[in-house]
Parts: structure tokens; C-alpha cells; sequence
């Protein structure tokens, strides 16, 4: 059997290794196109919108997600496609040629979505498309263009972008543009926004895997799904989403307030005061007035050297329960009932409102809500934060709902 000369191995050898490092810088390129302040408040927020209409899509409108391209890119639809049934989310794929052959009788334009997988944007199958479309049907466009005739075409309502800078991209490295760097990117950021979509639907890991083994049973992921699932009835699964947790002494800390002079206003105070200071006093004077309003409170007579203030103790003694008391129905928790669109544009000042006036967040006509602690929680660590990215925010906010 003849083999090739030694140097043409070792030049397919310094060829792959030579592509393997340009697809590592393009993929790292990519992750910081997301965590760069500068670049990533316009691409998450894009990111962001493309997810809120996918959501949408699957859990108020009951409907499905439709994914074209052509080439390569209809390739990488059809395994979104696979992606997305295989996690129990409605998806069909839908070819640019067969549209106007009769296909475009699988969309239903108040109730679906379509994703056009394009890395130029500049794809004329698709462009020849958009006429025959609905303008109520929401387009997202994934691509590697921000700027093309796509992703400025008035019926594309958002984009989910994958940044492939020249010097990256198939010309430069090969010389000839066989799609490899882009179609890499396109699917590595499709396949995480499909996973967060996932997420966003259902919150519970533990559900989802269940979900997952249901529809692939096959192969070693589906005998391995299996067998951890083969105690679990088929009818379905309980999990304790908040179990309760024994209380012990530790629970029991002292509480020391901070201190704020009264009426005497701080010489460093302006109206220009930042909103993590706001919060943090806000959260500090709510803390102080919950204890001191729900629980018996002993003071020590004896005031710190440093302070001059008094150390505020809970007192753990258990008290007898009147008949009032145990008739007294629960307080109702406040909840403000928002839509997807007013978390996309939703403000700092805003969110300070709604989380220090309501308990819980609720989107309307779905199921999804979140409770404002858990909110103030990531607020906190986005105030700790150097480079506060108010995008990347919103996205975490997105997850939390479910």
C-alpha cells in the first residue's frame, strides 16, 4: 500500500495544527465578544431579545420554533433542530427552496418563530424569502455579520451574532472560504442558547435530565439516562424545589446596624450618590426594621467603645401562639405582573423600585416568576463587580424566572 512523502504528512500536520489554532483564537474571540463591556452590551442585548422571542414562542404562544438556511447553514439548522426536540422544545426545519414550493404551510405566524442561519447575512435564497413572510412573524438572524443586508432588513427583529474578525475568518487561514470557522461559531453559540432556553423553561436540572431520557433512549447517553432514571416511576418525578432546612443555633446571629446619623446630613452626600450605596442603606434599614418588628429584642445596657451603638440580640425563646394569631390568615405576597419586553428595557432605577416595593416578579400569562431576595442577591454581586455589564445583568435575570 503506497503512503505519501513524509512532507506531505508533515504539511497536513502543520496545516491542522495551524487551523486548530485559529478556530481556538476565533472560539476565545467569541467569549470575549460577551464579557468585553464595550462590545458585549450591544450583542448580549441582541442575544437577549432572541431569547425573550424564543421563550415567547414555546411557553405563551404554544408554538415552535422554525430554522432555515442553505448549504452549510442548513445543515447546522437541521441539528439545532435535533437539538431542540431532543430537550422537549417544538422546533421543524425549513428549506429556503421548498418554502416557496408549499413548505411555508408549516408556519403559523401568530404563534411561531423563525431563525435564519446565515454567516454572511447577505444569503439571497433567504433575502428572496422575506417578501413571501408575515411581517407578524418574529425573524432572528444568526450570523457572523453584524452588518449585512439581513441584519438591516426592517422584518428581522433581532439577531443572535457570533463576531468572526477578518483576519479569523476561512479566507485568511486557507486561503479559499469553505465554511469551517464560521460554522463553528454559529453552532457553538446556537447550541449555548439553546441550553439557556432550556434552562429558561424549566428550571429544575433534575426534570429537564428526565425530560432528555424520555426522548433518547437510544445509544450509550440513552442506556445511561436509563439506568439513572429506573427507579423513578414513568408517570413522572417529585423533587423538593425548597426543602426545609433544621434550625439551629448558628441561624441565631447578632445584628449590628450600621451608624446613620439623624438629622445631620453628610457632608460627602449628593443627588449624584451611587445606586449600590442606595441599596445597600435600603437593605440595611429594611433588615433592622424586619427584626425589630418581628421578633422580641433585648438590649445590652452596655455600649461598644468603638460605636457607642447597642448590640441588637433575637431572642430564640419560644412564646405561646394566641387563637388570633393562629387564625390570622397569611399576608398575601405583592407581585408585579411584567412582560419579557419591560425586563429587556428594563432600567437600574427601575429594578431598585420593583424589588424594594414587590415580592415577587411574575411574566404575565405564563407561570414564570421569581422572587425579588433572589433578585437583590445577583444585584448585590453585580454592584461588587469592577465592570458592571448591565446586559450580562438582564441575562442572569432572564434565568432566574421559572
Amino acid at each position: 500500500m503506497s503512503q505519501p512523502p513524509s512532507i506531505l504528512q508533515q504539511r497536513a500536520i502543520e496545516s491542522i495544527t495551524n487551523t486548530l489554532k485559529f478556530q481556538n483564537e476565533a472560539v476565545n474571540n467569541l467569549y470575549q465578544q460577551y464579557n468585553d463591556n464595550l462590545e458585549s452590551s450591544y450583542s448580549m442585548n441582541q442575544l437577549l431579545q432572541s431569547t425573550i422571542t424564543m421563550y415567547e414562542t414555546i411557553k405563551s404562544k404554544k408554538g415552535k420554533i422554525i430554522i432555515s438556511g442553505i448549504g452549510k447553514s442548513y445543515k447546522i439548522a437541521n441539528k439545532l433542530v435535533a437539538t431542540l426536540n431532543s430537550l422537549s422544545i417544538q422546533s421543524v426545519s425549513l428549506h429556503p427552496s421548498e418554502a416557496l414550493h408549499g413548505d411555508l404551510g408549516c408556519i403559523e405566524n401568530n404563534k411561531d418563530c423563525l431563525i435564519m442561519v446565515t454567516a454572511s447575512g447577505n444569503t439571497p435564497e433567504l433575502i428572496n424569502l422575506l417578501p413571501h413572510l408575515s411581517s407578524e412573524l418574529p425573524i432572528i438572524l444568526l450570523t457572523c455579520n453584524k452588518i449585512s443586508k439581513l441584519s438591516q432588513h426592517s422584518q428581522i427583529s433581532s439577531l443572535i451574532y457570533a463576531d468572526l474578525p477578518s483576519e479569523l475568518n476561512e479566507n485568511s487561514i486557507h486561503g479559499l472560504p469553505a465554511p469551517t470557522v464560521s460554522t463553528t461559531l454559529s453552532l457553538i453559540l446556537a447550541d449555548a442558547t439553546i441550553l439557556a432556553l432550556s434552562e429558561m423553561l424549566e428550571g429544575d436540572l433534575l426534570v429537564r435530565k428526565k425530560m432528555f431520557s424520555e426522548k433518547h433512549p437510544g445509544g450509550s447517553i440513552g442506556a445511561t439516562l436509563s439506568n439513572e432514571f429506573k427507579s423513578v416511576p414513568v408517570a413522572g418525578i417529585t423533587v423538593a424545589r425548597n426543602p426545609i432546612k433544621p434550625i439551629s443555633s448558628n441561624d441565631f446571629r447578632i445584628f449590628r446596624p450600621s451608624a446613620v446619623p439623624i438629622n445631620q446630613p453628610s457632608s460627602s452626600t449628593s443627588s449624584s450618590s451611587s445606586s449600590e450605596s442606595l441599596f445597600s442603606l435600603g437593605k440595611s434599614v429594611a433588615a433592622a426594621t424586619t427584626m425589630l418588628a418581628t421578633s422580641s429584642t433585648a438590649y445590652s445596657s452596655n455600649c461598644s467603645s468603638d460605636t457607642d451603638e447597642p448590640d441588637i440580640y433575637i431572642n430564640a425563646t419560644p412564646h405561646p401562639i394566641s387563637r388570633d394569631q393562629r387564625q390570622r390568615p397569611p399576608i398575601a405576597k405583592s407581585i408585579k405582573i411584567i412582560t419579557y419586553e419591560e425586563v429587556f428595557q428594563l432600567q437600574e432605577l427601575e429594578l431598585l423600585q420593583w424589588i424594594t416595593i414587590y415580592d415577587q416578579l411574575s411574566i404575565v400569562k405564563t407561570n414564570s416568576k421569581v422572587d425579588c431576595r433572589d433578585i437583590k442577591n445577583i444585584y448585590l454581586d453585580y454592584c461588587k463587580l469592577n465592570e458592571k455589564d448591565w446586559a450580562k445583568f438582564k441575562w442572569d435575570l432572564m434565568k432566574l424566572f421559572n
